[in-house]
């Protein structure tokens, strides 16, 4: 008897020992899947801050900051669905024509785009989801 019961609880703790690595595998793949997203999110914060700062100071050169975006962002289109793609493409345009607008049109830009990021990323950030 005693020799049936040893390997089947020894196969038992291996079953449960191979079930807390994989979930423990999985938790890690979701954290690390939401740092790589919250990076891009960073980098689209960090843009729009600059175009701020250029608004509000006047002048300031924001070119390194539209070069560190593109290269911060250029692997979104692992991370995430053509939504962001999209909200990047329309970032990148509005920064390279930035000069090209009136205050008031940055300003309306800025807002809108501050607005809307935080909404476009929550999908993509919310850690239940992911």
């Amino acid at each position: 008897m005693m020799e049936l019961i040893l390997p089947a609880a020894l196969t038992l703790c291996i079953v449960i020992i191979a079930l807390l690595q994989w979930r423990t595998n999985h938790h890690k793949l979701r954290l690390d899947l939401y740092d790589r997203r919250y990076k891009t999110y960073e980098a689209v914060m960090a843009l729009l801050m600059a175009l701020e700062e250029e608004v509000n100071l006047g002048g300031v050169d924001t070119s390194d900051a539209v070069r560190d975006f593109i290269r911060n962002t250029s692997s979104r289109h692992f991370l995430f669905k053509s939504d962001i793609d999209k909200f990047r493409d329309d970032l990148i345009d509005g920064a390279v024509n930035w000069r090209r607008k009136s205050e008031d049109e940055k300003e309306d830009w800025l807002s809108i785009h501050f607005e809307e990021t935080p909404k476009i990323f929550r999908l993509y950030l919310y850690f239940g989801k992911l």
